[in-house]
C-alpha cells in the first residue's frame, strides 16, 4: 500500500511538472506602412532582397486579394483595430492626431479588448497613430504593453526630449509608460523589443501588434544600406524595405528561439496601398495609389505563416482587414462577436469550405478635412 501510495505522489509530481500544452496559438501581427503591393522580392518585380519576407511566403499562404478598408493609414488602423468599418463611427481621414478629440471612440472595443477576453497578453510595439490623448492611448484600450510612438510617423534616428508627443522627433513611450529615446535605427529598436514581448511572454498565449513605420517618410534608411548618393531616394527607398525584412527575420528568430514556431500564427500586411508620388513604391500591377480607391490604393501585400498548420500556397479568395479579429478568435476557440464586420478567414486557410467568394465588401473614402465627430454615418443601411 505504501509502494502504490508512492507510486502515485510521484505520478503527480511528474505531471504537475511537464509543461501544459498550449492549446490557444500565439498571434503575432505585422503591420507595415505605405508598402507598394510590388515592392517585396517574392513578387518577382523588384532587385530587392528580403530573404525573411519571402521565407514566410514561401512557407506560408499568400493572399494575392488581400485589402485594407482605407487608401490612407489612419483610418485603415482604426478598421483593423475594432473590426468594424471605420466610417460605422466617422474615422474617415488622418485628422489632427494632436486633437484631444481625435482617436477611436472609447465605447468601441479594439482588437486587444477581443483578445484579453479570449486568454492572451496583448502588447504593441511601434506607431500606434490613434489618437494621443489618454483615453484613446494603448494602455487604456486593451493592450497590456506598449512600446512606441503615438503620432502617425517618426524620424528613424532623432529625438527630442521637448518634443510634442505627436511629433516626428518625439520620446519613444516605453512598456513602464515612461518616455525615453532610441539608439540606431528606429525599425532594428522596435524589433528588437518585439522580440523581447516574444521572449517574455512565451509561456502563455499572446498577442503581438508590431507596427512597423517603414517605409514610411521620412527618407531614412540605416546606415548598412545606405546608398553612396544620399540623394538617391530609390536606392534610400530599398534600404528601407531591407530594413523591414531584417525586422522580420527578428522576430520569426524570437519565435524560433523561443521554441513555439509551430504554435505561433504570423500574419504579414500593409496598411494601404504605396504613395508612388511621393517615393517610388510600387503597386504593379494595379493602378492608383494611397488616397485613392483604386486596386493600387487599397490593394496590400498579405501573408500567413504558420509552420506544420498552413499548407504553402496561394489564394485569391479577397479578405479585408476586418477579418483579422473573427480569424484569431475563431483560431482561440473564443466567440467572435455580432458587431464585427468581417468574418474569419480560417476555412479558407485550412482549405476547408469558407464562402468568403460570396460576399461584397465596401469601401468609402471621404477626404473632407472636417471632424472625424462631423462624418458619422452607418453607410450600409
Amino acid at each position: 500500500m505504501i509502494k502504490l501510495i508512492n507510486c502515485i505522489v510521484l505520478c503527480v509530481i511528474a505531471l504537475l511538472a511537464t509543461p501544459q500544452i498550449q492549446t490557444k496559438p500565439n498571434i503575432v501581427l505585422i503591420f507595415v506602412d505605405d508598402l507598394g503591393y510590388a515592392d517585396l522580392e517574392y513578387m518577382g518585380i523588384r532587385d530587392i532582397p528580403t530573404p525573411h519576407i519571402n521565407q514566410m511566403a514561401r512557407e506560408g499562404i499568400v493572399s494575392t486579394s488581400g485589402y485594407a478598408t482605407a487608401p490612407q493609414c489612419g483610418p485603415s488602423r482604426a478598421g483593423l483595430l475594432t473590426g468594424v468599418y471605420q466610417n460605422r463611427f466617422g474615422f474617415e481621414y488622418n485628422g489632427f492626431n494632436e486633437s484631444p478629440t481625435y482617436g477611436i471612440p472609447t465605447d468601441r472595443k479594439l482588437i486587444g479588448d477581443y483578445l484579453r477576453e479570449a486568454g492572451y497578453r496583448t502588447g504593441i510595439v511601434g506607431k500606434w497613430h490613434m489618437g494621443t490623448a489618454p483615453q484613446f492611448q494603448p494602455q487604456n484600450r486593451g493592450f497590456d504593453e506598449f512600446f512606441g510612438f503615438l503620432g502617425g510617423g517618426h524620424d528613424y534616428f532623432e529625438t527630442d526630449p521637448d518634443a510634442p508627443v505627436q511629433s516626428y522627433k518625439t520620446l519613444l513611450i516605453d512598456f513602464d509608460g515612461e518616455r525615453v529615446g532610441f539608439d540606431g535605427y528606429l525599425t532594428d529598436v522596435l524589433a528588437e523589443k518585439a522580440a523581447d514581448f516574444i521572449s517574455r511572454n512565451r509561456s502563455e498565449p499572446f498577442f503581438l501588434y508590431l507596427s512597423l513605420n517603414t517605409p514610411h517618410s521620412p527618407m531614412q534608411c540605416p546606415e548598412r544600406y545606405s546608398p553612396t548618393d544620399d540623394t538617391d531616394t530609390e536606392e534610400i527607398y530599398k534600404g528601407m524595405i531591407r530594413a523591414t525584412d531584417d525586422a522580420v527575420g527578428t522576430v520569426l528568430k524570437a519565435i524560433d528561439e523561443n521554441g513555439i514556431q509551430e504554435n505561433t500564427l504570423v500574419v504579414f500586411t500593409n496598411d494601404n496601398g504605396g504613395p508612388g508620388n511621393k517615393y517610388p513604391a510600387l503597386n504593379t500591377p494595379f493602378s492608383g495609389q494611397k488616397g485613392d480607391l483604386l486596386e493600387g490604393g487599397i490593394r496590400v501585400p498579405w501573408i500567413w505563416h504558420w509552420p506544420g498548420t498552413l499548407q504553402p500556397g496561394e489564394s485569391a479568395t479577397p479578405i479585408i482587414t476586418l477579418d483579422l479579429i473573427p480569424t484569431f478568435l475563431d483560431l482561440a476557440s473564443h466567440q467572435i462577436a455580432p458587431e464585427l464586420d468581417g468574418e474569419s478567414s480560417w476555412g479558407m486557410l485550412s482549405r476547408k469550405d469558407s464562402d468568403l467568394d460570396m460576399r461584397t465588401l465596401f469601401w468609402r473614402w471621404d477626404f473632407r478635412g472636417t471632424n472625424p465627430a462631423d462624418n458619422l454615418i452607418d453607410f450600409r443601411e
